[in-house]
């Protein structure tokens, strides 16, 4: 989360609840995006196949795109095939960082 990383933002934040994904959650979500890709091709999970649900954070959508990006060798046209599909019943509460 941007907010953990960049205490200071939340200051002049108009969305103080739904913070970016930090810098180091992009590239963690890039890693699990390559493991995925791996994982889909050993198994023969195709494009077609996959659903991706996501709380509508912000955040969590920049995480499904950045795993969706390095979701290369799997049988299908993974950038038009898979669709992230947010699920408004997916959500935290941070009662902690207020």
């Amino acid at each position: 989360r941007w907010d953990y990383a960049h205490p200071e933002w939340k200051e002049t934040a108009e969305r103080k609840g739904d913070p970016s994904l930090s810098t180091l959650g992009h590239r963690q979500a890039r890693e699990v995006g390559q493991f995925l890709d791996q994982l889909f091709v050993e198994e023969g999970i195709k494009a077609e196949d996959v659903t991706l649900v996501s709380s509508p954070f912000l955040r969590c959508l920049q995480t499904s795109n950045e795993l969706l990006s390095e979701i290369r060798s799997c049988e299908g046209d993974v950038a038009h095939t898979v669709k992230i599909k947010p699920d408004h019943s997916v959500f935290e509460f941070d009662l902690w960082n207020d």
